[in-house]
């Protein structure tokens, strides 16, 4: 018996004849090897870790569209200005504070790049966690995760967790900050 085998039972004399003699019985197996138990134990966890980031990634919740003349859906719509390359429309997000610093083409080179494209292996998730509202100011809390593929079976992830200042004007809600990259980082005002 080699260290890697579980001990059988002991023979009998109808198990030394061999398979083919009349009411012979052979010896059961055993489970496995302990390293091959835990190579199941291992595959099966890769799969099951497999699936829940094809869930994580393939998740098609429902996208919510918050009601026009809001903190977060000047929030949204600068978003979707970005994702879409609209620079005029995330321009058009901002304050006119900012507005008065920034020209549209100051805006687009220091925002640096829209229309981000993420890939085939990279995507982006952008969730409202938290608005506050204060007479004519609002703070929106984000949470930014971006899912990077890389060929692995489990893809890189960053999250970053923003908060954008918002001041009202007689146009509605707008940007007080400029915020860059598909992490939404803000710049410094």
């Amino acid at each position: 018996m080699t260290l890697l085998e579980e001990p059988g039972p002991a023979p009998d004399d109808r198990s030394l004849g061999g398979p083919n003699v009349p009411g012979a019985t052979s010896p059961p197996r055993g489970t496995g090897s302990p390293a091959r138990v835990v190579a199941i134990a291992l595959g099966a966890l890769v799969i099951v870790a497999a699936l829940a980031v094809v869930a994580v990634l393939g998740f098609s919740g429902r996208v919510r569209d918050y009601p026009a003349g809001t903190p977060e859906a000047t929030v949204q719509a600068y978003v979707r200005a970005i994702d879409s390359g609209d620079v005029a429309g995330a321009y058009a997000q901002l304050s006119s504070r900012l507005q008065a610093k920034l020209t549209t083409s100051d805006f687009a080179d220091q925002a640096g790049g829209y229309g981000y494209s993420y890939g085939d292996d990279t995507g982006r998730v952008v969730r409202v966690d938290r608005t506050d509202v204060r007479d004519d100011r609002a703070t929106v809390d984000l949470t930014v995760e971006m899912y990077y593929g890389g060929g692995g079976l489990t893809p890189g992830r960053s999250t970053s967790h923003p908060t954008m200042l918002l001041v009202r004007e007689p146009s509605g809600w707008r940007l007080d900050q400029l915020y860059v990259g598909p992490d939404l980082i803000p710049e410094p005002a």
